[in-house]
């Protein structure tokens, strides 16, 4: 969402300029910190239009059942990096330029040859007609990665959570709370980018702004944005209740200001 918006804008190269700078930093730190850990791997991205493609490889190819157990922690690591940098693309994007994305994870072999603008195989279909399926910005975990890892959505969430805990990457479809709300009803999985702006403590008021300003200009965009509110609303009582069990007794009092914040422009928008 606001891709269109940006390419109608008169100083479209200007903001189309500082819009691929603020993601190839993000793409290309992560490319950075993914070879430091796995020099041995190609981490892949492309820029298509108002599309943006990333490939990293696995470690194994899944469905062996003499798999290593260290692969399969690897992959969840591998994983753990790509979410991470989708999750601060959709965060940033959203931010600074209005540009909300919606997008797919998905796992299988592909032919990737950015140098040649090539990227071709199973995972880039079936992302893109996973993400049609995203009627509000998110980006929807295929379940063919459930099936890379042979664990169930309930196994997988745990263990890529496990890696960095205080890291609320996914939400949890196996939690009746979750999947109550709006956004959830569908039982999708679903990254939880929201959280990357909440745990950074960024100044998110022009966002909820921009929101409102949609929400009020036609009737699909009130539909999208009253789903994208279910879901930052879930984002957000997720981080609340990180507070309870966290050992710094204070942390929830320092943040109190913020998290107040939060909830006032939550309720503005509804």
């Amino acid at each position: 969402m606001g891709f269109k918006n940006l390419l109608s804008k008169a100083d479209f190269a200007k903001t189309f300029t500082s819009y691929f700078n603020t993601a190839t930093t993000i793409l290309q730190k992560s490319h950075t910190n993914t070879k430091v850990l796995y020099p041995e791997d190609t981490y892949k991205y492309l820029f298509a239009s108002d599309s943006i493609l990333i490939g990293i490889e696995t470690s194994h190819q899944g469905g062996n059942s003499n798999r290593i157990l260290n692969y399969i922690e690897e992959d969840y690591f591998r994983l753990f990096h790509l979410v991470y940098v989708v999750n601060e693309l959709q965060a940033s994007l959203a931010k600074d330029h209005n540009l909300w994305i919606r997008g797919a994870i998905s796992a299988g072999k592909a032919c990737i040859i950015p140098e040649k603008s090539i990227y071709v195989g199973q995972p880039i279909v079936d992302s893109h007609e996973l993400e049609k399926m995203a009627n509000f910005p998110r980006v929807i975990i295929d379940p063919k990665i459930f099936a890379h890892f042979s664990h169930s959505y309930g196994e997988f969430s745990r263990n890529l959570g496990e890696i960095a805990p205080h890291e609320r990457i996914l939400f949890d479809m196996t939690s009746p709370k979750t999947t109550s709300k709006k956004a959830f009803e569908d039982g999708i999985p679903t990254l939880n980018w929201f959280d990357f702006l909440l745990t950074s403590e960024m100044d998110v008021e022009p966002f909820f702004e921009d929101l409102k300003e949609r929400m009020n200009s036609s009737m699909d965009l009130y539909k999208k944005g009253q789903l994208l509110l279910s879901m930052i609303t879930e984002s957000f009582e997720r981080y609340c209740d990180s507070f309870i069990l966290s050992p710094n007794p204070n942390e929830r009092t320092n943040r109190q200001p913020y998290i107040d914040k939060i909830e006032r422009l939550i309720r503005s928008c509804n």
